[in-house]
């Protein structure tokens, strides 16, 4: 009988949002098999591509956590983060990187990339209400081909939905429903 070491998942990431909290951002990531792991790195950007680590965060090592940094220095405009988890190997992995707007509370719904890469389509929730969510992926006749729900907290994160991969390449439409019954249709490339 021969036993070979069990091999370590990587951490999961199960969520990653920010909202404005005062005259700052606070940012926060839940993750889940969580073990073997060093630190996190809180990684800013003011153009959604560039990106320096603002901070180290250590790693509890509890299979999950809640984690949440505070951004004491946030700019004007869009802000945007993401963040780095480091093992205990040196291996990392990133999240989506989610984006918060300072000044005007303007709201916005947008999708990354377009057109879709990998049959994922992220949904950028911007200064957005808490609540439930309906999306509908129409294809070019207006029929469904796709409904999910998805819950919101209040302020800014991503959400993801993957296609079902027998879709057809194409142009659709993604009709999000907001909790007050306000529709959003983005028209998509797959």
């Amino acid at each position: 009988v021969v036993f070979s070491p069990m091999a370590v998942l990587p951490v999961t990431f199960t969520s990653v949002k920010a909202w404005q909290k005062n005259a700052g951002i606070a940012v926060e990531w839940k993750v889940e098999n969580e073990s073997n792991m060093q630190q996190y790195e809180v990684e800013k950007s003011l153009d959604g591509t560039n990106f320096l680590k603002v901070v180290n965060v250590a790693a509890n090592n509890r299979g999950a956590g809640d984690y949440t940094w505070l951004d004491q220095k946030a700019g004007s405009g869009y802000n945007y983060y993401r963040i780095r988890s480091i093992d205990g190997n040196g291996q990392s992995s990133l999240t989506q990187i989610v984006k918060v707007f300072i000044g005007n509370a303007s709201q916005e719904i947008s999708i990354f990339p377009n057109p879709i890469a990998n049959g994922i389509i992220n949904i950028q929730l911007t200064n957005q209400l808490a609540g439930i969510y309906n999306v509908r992926v129409l294809n070019s006749l207006g029929q469904p081909v796709l409904f999910k729900q998805i819950t919101h907290s209040e302020g800014s994160g991503a959400k993801t939905i993957t296609l079902n991969n027998s879709l057809t390449r194409g142009i659709y439409q993604v009709e999000i429903t907001k909790p007050g019954g306000d529709v959003k249709i983005i028209k998509v490339m797959y």
